[in-house]
């Protein structure tokens, strides 16, 4: 009988921590905010300020990709600049900041 209950709880907890992770990969969305950089780290964060003035902290990491205009790659991101017009996708993983995956700047990532 312990044996049984003991497989049941085991059971229950492998479910639970398989529906924890199915839901927790199906629900982020990847969104978009494009505006002005106000502040860039490289590599840390940065933050974008929209046409209504909010003002967006996004976490950097290393595969976030970084992009000119027309979708090229940009080699250098520390040439990114406060005034820069930016478009960021980025998701909520339930972290401090959301987390960055692709960086478009306009005029490569000069400000204008």
């Amino acid at each position: 009988m312990n044996r049984r209950r003991t497989i049941r709880i085991v059971s229950a907890v492998i479910v639970g921590a398989a529906l924890w992770v199915v839901s927790g990969t199906v629900s982020v969305r990847h969104r978009t905010v494009t505006g002005t950089v106000t502040e860039f780290r490289p590599g840390d964060w940065l933050a974008i300020r929209n046409d209504q003035f909010m003002l967006f902290p996004l976490a950097l990491h290393g595969e976030t990709r970084y992009e000119s205009q027309d979708g090229r790659a940009i080699a250098a991101p520390s040439t990114v600049e406060a005034g820069a017009l930016a478009t960021v996708w980025y998701r909520d993983l339930g972290e401090r900041r959301p987390r960055v995956g692709r960086v478009r700047l306009g005029d490569e990532g000069r400000a204008p």
